[in-house]
């Protein structure tokens, strides 16, 4: 009986619970299945795998093969509990097929009334769509030194993803294994990095209010949360290609689309909540794709990529959950802007030796050279950070 594991960083929220019921609904019966949760407190993963379960026992009481659930407890912004972590999977587990990095940090603070007022005049839909009317909080450095906004949604998915396709440090047997030793993370997986479509909004270039690489830790960006996520867009970009050619893995790169979630709901009052929902149902009477709303069909990109076989993804779509008027569900294919052509490594190194990355140069050799430019600067950190933890937790098992 073939056995496959699933890890969703999150899976407590609307979306992460989302992707999980429906991966469950299209593994096959006869496959045994595995999803492990993660969250940063033990009581939303109990309620998350209350759930779960619940719907298993509703929806598959006939299924033959097993569907179980597990855990781990993780800060992302904390990179001495991203280490204890990723020490409890490789411990656990011989091969994960399916990496979904959903958890995010949002510093959401409240409503410019008046702008939103202002915006949703001159244009209802982008008004609810491309939101510029969110205060969020300054970005303040983690116990890590780094952005919390930057640590939690970019640079620890990265350090998780290249620990897991590296050799082992700790397994069931031993506590040292060989290099040559299967990694966790290899031929066969998937990696599903979350955008979002609020991401195309810092594209510009810096002058004209777009991501600024000289702040890559968005500790003075006023929208820390769509620069993340522009950050995510590049460094998938930047990093596919080769973790396809190296590991064998494939990296997906989603956006869910608008939907009621967990991150910016706890802001608003009850009548700003039900205007908002009523907003988004007019956005998609008016025929914007991109307003799924319900978290189930937020869900359909990674649940439907997740079930397509590797060799028919594109590894430079920007894959996008839609509905229609009518709320019926498909799959949008979109390109990230100044990276419609793809990722070029050689055209991007030149880009970012020359001014690539500077305000006058064209969108696509900036773009490319930022993502490489991303690149180096978190493998460079994912190099120290490796350094400092060694050791760190592998003591507890001498125990």
């Amino acid at each position: 009986m073939s056995h496959k594991v699933v890890l969703i960083t999150g899976g407590q929220g609307y979306l992460g619970l989302s992707i999980a019921k429906r991966i469950i609904d299209d593994t096959p019966k006869e496959t045994r299945l595995t999803i492990i949760i993660t969250s940063r407190t033990f009581p939303n993963i109990k309620n998350a795998i209350k759930e779960l379960k619940a719907y298993v026992l509703k929806n598959h009481l006939d299924r033959p093969a097993l569907v179980e659930f597990d855990y781990v407890t993780v800060d992302l912004a904390d990179m001495v509990s991203v280490c204890a972590a990723l020490r409890e999977l490789e411990l656990r587990y011989a091969h994960i097929d399916t990496v979904v990095f959903n958890a995010c940090l949002a510093l959401y603070d409240g409503i410019d009334w008046v702008q939103s007022c202002v915006q949703t005049l001159q244009n209802p839909v982008e008004a609810f769509t491309y939101a510029r009317y969110k205060i969020q909080r300054p970005v303040k450095p983690t116990r890590d030194g780094m952005g919390s906004v930057f640590q939690a949604n970019v640079f620890a998915p990265w350090f998780i993803l290249r620990r897991l396709t590296g050799p082992r440090q700790v397994s069931k047997d031993k506590l040292e294994v060989e290099k040559m030793e299967t990694p966790v993370l290899g031929s066969g997986s998937k990696v599903f990095w979350i955008s979002s479509l609020t991401a195309d909004t810092m594209a510009k270039s810096p002058s004209e209010g777009g991501l600024d690489l000289d702040d890559i830790d968005l500790f003075n960006t006023p929208e820390s949360y769509e620069a993340s996520k522009r950050e995510i867009d590049l460094l998938h970009h930047a990093t596919a290609q080769l973790l396809k050619d190296r590991y064998g893995v494939t990296s997906l790169l989603v956006q869910p689309g608008i939907f009621k979630s967990t991150s910016f709901v706890p802001t608003l009052n009850v009548f700003a909540y039900v205007g908002m929902l009523l907003a988004f149902y007019l956005c998609r009477w008016l025929g914007s794709p991109y307003h799924n709303i319900d978290p189930w069909k937020a869900a359909n990109a990674v649940a439907t990529l997740d079930a397509t076989p590797n060799d028919q993804i594109n590894l430079f779509t920007k894959y996008g959950s839609a509905t229609d008027r009518r709320g019926r569900e498909y799959v949008m294919k979109q390109v990230v802007p100044g990276l419609e052509q793809g990722f070029d490594e050689e055209e991007a190194q030149n880009s970012s030796a020359e001014t690539g990355t500077g305000a006058g140069a064209g969108a696509g050799r900036r773009s490319a050279g930022e993502a490489y430019k991303l690149y180096l600067y978190v493998e460079a950190l994912y190099k120290v950070w490796e350094e400092r933890l060694a050791k760190q937790v592998v003591e507890r098992y001498l125990f």
